[in-house]
């Protein structure tokens, strides 16, 4: 797979793509030829001009990094979507308990006040 790239010759740094490109330590990566074209054709080119502009292409391959059985990652992304719950659930109460203490607070001001 070939991915690109805009580059800086004269400071290094990558452009952040968008109509109004800025170099950056990382910048954008675009997947296809067509992508960094149309971007060519919509950003300020006095920028790239200015910069001294160069389009780089890197060949990414492929490398196995690690193997997991397809259960193991179901009842990883299982744990991992009960705990998002729990803490849902959590903030939701911690919310009604403030919201009710609120409520006893105005009913108790009112109560007073006659």
């Amino acid at each position: 797979m070939i991915v690109y790239r805009i580059r800086s010759k004269t400071t290094g740094l990558f452009s952040s793509g968008g109509s109004h490109p800025r170099f950056k330590k990382i910048g954008k990566l675009w997947k296809r030829k067509r992508d960094i074209d149309a971007h060519l054709r919509r950003a300020q080119l006095e920028v790239y001009v200015e910069n001294d502009a160069e389009i780089v292409s890197y060949a990414i391959t492929e490398q196995e990094t690690s193997v997991e059985p397809v259960v193991a990652w179901k009842e990883r992304q299982y744990e991992k979507k009960q705990l998002q719950d729990d803490d849902k659930q959590r903030k939701q109460q911690e919310y009604l308990k403030r919201l009710r203490y609120a409520d006893y607070r105005k009913l108790k001001m009112e109560f007073e006040g006659e």
